[in-house]
């Protein structure tokens, strides 16, 4: 990859890597394939770092801080934006834009689901609403994958409304003091 990469324009990609932490956290129970992973990509960042030239910049998601796994020493020049208030909504969606855009999905999934669309969008707001990416916690967001999602609505809105990933949404919207 380092080799195809120098041969590139200088800035010409844009690299998202979303949900780095996830092979991390799915292996917190076993050491041996814990280091392996974080040595898997610590050695692909900094691939990375060595051709950072072709890239305009570098977007990285995660919900856990792996930090002080030295996955990102070769990083010197990383800005974690985490916490800061000026792009605590630049992952999320705002409850106007979840309605504006999503207010057909919404509508048809309550018409085949059998209940009334604001009690669909109540649902979505308890289980979906309330992410934070600032520090003060005061600016919530729905979760941001939600646009993501399939739009088949009754299948689509029965699954948001069982999976797992409301544990995720309720835990963080308690670490957020709602």
């Amino acid at each position: 990859m380092s080799t195809w990469l120098s041969k590139q324009e200088l800035g010409s990609f844009v690299l998202l890597v979303d949900e780095y932490d996830s092979p991390l956290t799915t292996s917190l129970n076993d050491n041996q394939l814990f280091t392996l992973i974080r040595e898997d990509l610590s050695q692909f960042f900094s691939t990375i770092k060595s051709q950072d030239s072709a890239f305009r910049f570098i977007f990285i998601t995660g919900i856990t801080k792996f930090n002080k796994t030295s996955i990102f020493s070769a990083f010197n020049n990383l800005s974690d934006i985490s916490l800061i208030p000026e792009y605590c909504d630049i992952v999320g969606h705002h409850h106007d834009e979840v309605k504006k855009y999503f207010s057909g999905y919404i509508e048809k999934a309550a018409k085949e689901l059998e209940v009334d669309s604001e009690k669909l969008f109540d649902s979505l707001v308890r289980y979906y609403d309330g992410f934070c990416f600032e520090e003060t916690a005061k600016i919530k967001v729905f979760a941001p994958w939600l646009a993501s999602l399939p739009k088949n609505s009754k299948t689509t809105f029965r699954a948001i409304l069982k999976t797992p990933q409301r544990n995720l949404g309720r835990s963080l919207r308690l670490y957020c003091g709602v």
